[in-house]
């Protein structure tokens, strides 16, 4: 079953405990509620390859593995990332990845991932399991 990958902080941790292959990272699709720029330069407050990996050369070695996977995703179209002036993810822009992988779409009736004004990652994976797409989330 090919993994979507919503969340970079889930997909660190996923790597950490063993739940996530090189192989799902390989096959998988990436629609991140984080910008491009974050999943490939985390720094600051909120970097989560810290939090995930005390000792910093495996977290480095982990977030590089992401990063090659990313730019391959992203070279065939297993990758989308919102705009820099996006306000939220969107059902629409997922849709858009979901049929260029002949999978069918999510409901659109709802415009965003918005649950009260924060990100659902929850309601990602229900509209997955909804539409019985062949699709592990990764939460």
């Amino acid at each position: 079953m090919t993994a979507l990958f919503v969340s970079f902080t889930a997909l660190l941790r996923a790597l950490r405990d063993g739940i996530v292959t090189e192989s799902d990272l390989a096959t998988g699709l990436f629609y991140f509620g984080c910008r491009r720029q974050h999943a490939f330069d985390p720094s600051g407050k909120y970097n989560e390859v810290k939090w995930f990996y005390k000792n910093d050369a495996e977290g480095q070695a982990v977030h590089g593995k992401i990063v090659d996977a990313l730019t391959k995703a992203e070279a065939d179209g297993r990758a989308l990332w919102r705009d820099a002036d996006d306000g939220e993810q969107s059902f629409e822009r997922l849709n858009t990845m979901l049929v260029a992988h002949d999978l069918k779409p999510l409901g659109l009736q709802l415009e965003s991932f918005s649950d009260g004004g924060q990100y659902s990652y929850p309601g990602v994976a229900e509209r997955v399991k909804e539409a019985n797409l062949p699709l592990r989330v990764i939460l």
